[in-house]
C-alpha cells in the first residue's frame, strides 16, 4: 500500500542517505551469500528438477519478504536475489529448469510492482496526460538530444544514433530507482505514479533483453 512521505527539504537528506546505506548493506549482504553459501546450496538443488525449482522461488520471495521487514521495498529484494543468482556456476541449471532467469526475473519483478503500486480511476482522470507527455519526451525527444550532444563532442554518427537508441526507453533499474526515491520522500505519490507508469509505457521488447532478474 502507498503511503505518502514527502519530506520537507530539511530531513530529505538524512532520508535519502538511509536508504542508500541499506540498500548498499543489503548488497554486501547478498554478496556474501553468493560467495560462501549459495553456490553449494544450489549446487545441492540442482540434484533434483523440482527441488531447483522451489529453491529458486523461495530464495528470491525470502530475500523480498526480508528487505520488507527491513524497511526497504520488497523489489530490491527481489532484484538483488536475482542478481545473486546470475552470478552462479549453476545458472545454466536454474535457467534450463525455470526457463529463463531473464524471463523469471521480470515475472517475479513485475508482480512485486503490481503488489506496490496501485492505480485507481482518480489518477487516469487527472494525471494520466502527464505520463503520456514524459513518455513521448523519453522516447522521442530525449534520442534527438543525445545525437546533438553526441555530434557537437564530435562522436560517429553511428554510434551516436545507436546510443540514443539504447536510451529511448527506461527500466527495471529505473522503476527500481523510482520506488527508493519514493520511499525516501523525494517523490509525493503523484510524481511516483506518474513515472512509475511513464516507465512502464516506455518499455519496448528490446529494453528487457539485459534485464537480470
Amino acid at each position: 500500500m502507498l503511503v505518502n512521505v514527502w519530506h520537507d527539504r530539511f530531513t530529505l537528506g538524512d532520508e535519502i542517505g538511509k536508504a542508500l546505506g541499506i540498500v548498499a548493506l543489503f548488497a554486501v549482504v547478498f554478496a556474501l551469500l553468493n560467495r560462501y553459501v549459495l553456490k553449494s546450496l544450489f549446487h545441492f538443488f540442482t540434484t533434483d528438477g523440482e527441488m531447483l525449482f522451489i529453491g529458486t522461488m523461495a530464495y528470491n520471495f525470502g530475500a523480498a519478504a526480508l528487505c520488507y521487514q527491513a524497511g526497504v521495498s520488497p523489489i530490491v529484494g527481489s532484484f538483488f536475489a536475482g542478481f545473486s543468482l546470475s552470478q552462479l556456476p549453476s545458472r545454466v541449471q536454474i535457467q534450463n529448469k525455470v526457463a529463463s532467469l531473464k524471463g523469471y526475473g521480470m515475472t517475479t519483478f513485475y508482480f512485486m510492482m503490481g503488489i506496490y503500486v496501485h492505480l485507481n480511476g482518480g489518477f487516469f482522470e487527472t494525471n494520466f496526460g502527464f505520463s503520456i507527455l514524459v513518455s513521448f519526451v523519453n522516447v522521442f525527444v530525449s534520442p534527438v538530444i543525445i545525437v546533438m550532444f553526441a555530434w557537437l563532442c564530435g562522436v560517429k554518427a553511428r554510434t551516436a544514433i545507436y546510443t540514443s537508441l539504447l536510451s529511448n526507453s527506461l527500466g527495471e533499474t529505473t522503476l527500481t530507482l523510482q520506488v527508493l526515491a519514493f520511499e525516501a520522500g523525494m517523490f509525493s505519490q503523484a510524481t511516483f505514479l506518474n513515472l512509475v507508469v511513464s516507465t512502464m509505457m516506455s518499455l519496448s521488447p528490446r529494453s528487457r533483453k539485459p534485464v537480470v532478474m
